[in-house]
């Protein structure tokens, strides 16, 4: 589960930041396990509505069926985290 919302997370950076650094980090809390994701982009993800035969779009959509919270926050030097909390089992 953790590779899949490694990939999808930086998979956007990759496509629709343009940040040119990416830093990925797992943190066991209290209420689980969490993927963060950083980024040097200022620009915070919205999930959208894909068309029926579009290409992309899903993404942010898949990642909410997946994992049982996720969230952004910009960070105070600039750039962002874009996190998720696992489900509860192997990460």
């Amino acid at each position: 589960m953790a590779k899949v919302v490694v990939s999808e997370l930086v998979t956007n950076v990759l496509r629709h930041t343009g940040s040119t650094t990416t830093r990925v980090r797992l943190v066991q809390a209290d209420k689980g396990t969490v993927v963060e994701v950083f980024d040097s982009s200022d620009v915070l993800p919205v999930a959208g509505s894909a068309e029926l035969l579009s290409e992309d779009g899903r993404g942010l959509a898949m990642l909410g069926a997946l994992v049982k919270e996720w969230g952004a926050q910009p960070l105070g030097g600039g750039g962002k985290a874009v996190w998720a909390l696992l489900p509860e089992g192997p990460a």
